[in-house]
């Protein structure tokens, strides 16, 4: 790669990163970053169990901490409002870019308790149904694992999932937009290619897959659809067992 073509790529990675884009591409706002960077550094606080149902499943996500449990209920809300108008999220994530088009084939009905919020989902087709069940998931390794599962690909469910674009609003940490979002791996490439480097993949366990479903923690009553949802077949049969193993990288989008 010449040096010429080393400085286009860094400037289409760096335009895409800071152009705002049609609707569905457009960035998050200033109130759900907020509340995305609070729910992460506050992980630890949060409690998480999901049940799966025929449908789908249900999941109760609480906290003891008042102003934490608001941030979370708020930030469901912005979420629902934000995928229901087809804005993106989490673009260059396979799970999310997989997640976004079956959103409306998914129906979410969402309750809030005193610590927090229970949501009821179900999907309309047998592959709706595996895509949420995916989604849950994700949502359960944040609750986990906060930055550290913020900043990783997790891998899709279906045989065929849509490619994932390679834009995202996500981690700025008070930074702001462009070379501030994202996980590192996306932000480092744009610097790399500036400096005359081929844009590289996440290296140790960057990129990596979610937890197994049958990890001890995870969601209650996973074994049951394990296979069915994620292609494991080496879950023991009990709700919470020992964890699968590592599952493969799953590489990042090219920019």
């Amino acid at each position: 790669m010449n040096q010429l073509s080393n400085l286009t790529l860094a400037v289409i990675i760096a335009f895409t990163l800071l152009a705002p884009g049609p609707a569905g591409a457009q960035g998050m706002s200033a109130e759900e970053r907020s509340s995305i960077h609070t729910l992460l550094n506050g992980h630890a606080e949060l409690t998480r169990e999901v049940r799966l149902t025929p449908e789908g499943y249900v999941a109760i996500t609480e906290t003891d901490n008042p102003a934490l449990a608001k941030v979370l209920q708020e930030h469901v809300g912005q979420m629902e409002q934000r995928l229901g108008s087809g804005r993106m999220v989490r673009r260059w994530d396979p799970a999310f870019a997989e997640f976004i088009p079956h959103y409306p084939d998914i129906n979410h009905r969402i309750e809030k308790t005193a610590k927090g919020l229970k949501v009821t989902v179900t999907g309309r087709t047998p592959e709706a149904v595996k895509v949420a069940r995916n989604h849950a998931r994700v949502v359960s390794d944040f609750v986990k694992t906060g930055w550290e599962g913020h900043d990783r690909l997790h891998p899709a469910v279906l045989d065929q999932p849509g490619k994932p674009a390679t834009t995202t609003a996500g981690r700025g940490r008070g930074r702001g937009r462009g070379a501030g979002m994202g996980p590192p791996w996306l932000r480092n490439n744009a610097a790399s290619a500036a400096s005359g480097q081929e844009p590289s993949a996440p290296a140790g366990n960057q990129g990596t897959g979610t937890p197994g479903c049958c990890e001890a923690g995870a969601e209650t009553g996973c074994a049951a659809g394990c296979a069915e949802t994620t292609g494991q077949t080496d879950c023991p049969p009990t709700e919470t067992g020992t964890p699968p193993a590592t599952a493969a990288p799953v590489q990042p989008p090219a920019p």
